[in-house]
C-alpha cells in the first residue's frame, strides 16, 4: 500500500455512515417533531424543557448521535425573540434527528 485511498473501502464506510441513523431522508424525525410540537402544546411545553425526554416519550427515539457526545436542545421563537440555528454540519450533525445532511 503506497497510502493511496481505497475506493472500495471508502464506499463500505460512506454507506455505513449514510446508514448509521436515518437511510432515507424521510426517516428524518424533525419534520414530525416540528408539526407535533405547533399542534401540541403539551408536546411543545416538554420538548423545551428538556428535548430528548420529549422525543422519547412520544416518539420512542433516542436522540442521542452516535458520531459525537451531544445534547439536543429546543427553542421556541417568540415576537421578541427570533432563533437562528447555523450548523456547520460537522461531526455533530445530529443524523437520527434531522436525516442525511445536503449534497452540497
Amino acid at each position: 500500500n503506497k497510502g493511496h485511498l481505497d475506493l472500495e473501502l471508502f464506499r463500505h464506510v460512506v454507506e455505513a455512515v449514510e446508514n448509521l441513523a436515518a437511510p432515507l431522508q424521510s426517516d428524518a424525525i424533525a419534520p414530525r417533531l416540528v408539526a407535533r410540537a405547533w399542534k401540541n402544546p403539551d408536546f411543545m411545553s416538554r420538548l423545551l424543557i428538556d428535548a430528548a425526554a420529549a422525543l422519547k416519550h412520544d416518539f420512542d427515539f433516542d436522540a442521542t448521535n452516535s458520531t459525537a457526545p451531544t445534547k439536543l436542545v429546543a427553542v421556541a421563537n417568540t415576537p421578541q425573540c427570533h432563533n437562528l440555528v447555523v450548523c456547520t454540519l460537522c461531526s455533530c450533525y445530529p443524523l437520527s434527528v434531522l436525516g442525511l445532511s445536503p449534497s452540497w
